[in-house]
């Protein structure tokens, strides 16, 4: 895919995406390829993918979303009213308190439920919509350190991640493992990858056994 100049940020999702998808063609395990919300483009998840990829994103745009049970359309910032709630997770990611970058046990609030993304309101949603995707939103509730035990929760900079992946949700098994394989991104983005490379390690293995990618 061969993007005007302005546009060539975005096309380094697409080559990590094609270079994935290079790398599945005829492998067992399955991929995913999760990214940061520098890669929450519309055509990426329209974008052509092995059967054995898929794709994590943490999205941002206030695109209009099609919430499949419920039949509700409405932006982004405004979906999780008509999601499913499945609770709290605690997971363990790196983060930056007090100046010092510090292990901590995060404690979210997670929504989720099955979605269609809506294109520009220039293009037509029956014809051009995505297909079904899952949405997780999921919110920080609690902070704490994992070496000191100290309570490191700050209510004016609360995570919030709204996760949309092509891995489906069947149970909430499924949802604790896609809010899990993000969270590890956070694990080794700075550490094996530079941040924000759109890039692969065959060696470096997500929960559950499947391949990760950043």
């Amino acid at each position: 895919m061969d993007w005007p100049s302005h546009q060539k940020e975005s096309q380094k999702w697409f080559n990590g995406l094609a270079a994935v998808n290079q790398q599945a063609q005829g492998s067992e395990p399955r991929w995913v390829v999760t990214c940061d919300r520098e890669s929450d483009i519309f055509e990426e998840f329209k974008a052509e993918r092995e059967s054995n990829v898929d794709l994590l994103v943490r999205v941002f745009q206030p695109r209009r979303v099609e919430v499949a049970a419920a039949g509700k359309v409405c932006p982004l910032p405004a979906v999780a009213a008509h999601l499913n709630d499945y609770g709290h997770y605690s997971v363990q990611i790196e983060r930056q308190v007090e100046g010092k970058r510090r292990t901590v046990e995060l404690t979210l609030h997670r929504q989720a439920a099955t979605v269609h993304i809506y294109p520009n309101q220039d293009l037509s949603p029956a014809r051009h919509k995505t297909q079904a995707l899952s949405l997780v939103v999921a919110i920080e509730v609690a902070c704490v350190d994992v070496k000191s035990q100290a309570d490191c929760f700050d209510a004016d900079n609360v995570l919030s991640w709204s996760l949309l992946t092509t891995l489906p949700i069947e149970q909430a098994d499924d949802v604790r493992r896609i809010v899990r394989f993000y969270a590890f991104r956070w694990r080794i983005v700075g550490k094996a990858f530079p941040k924000g490379t759109s890039a692969f390690h065959p060696q470096v293995r997500s929960p559950g056994g499947r391949k990760a990618t950043v």
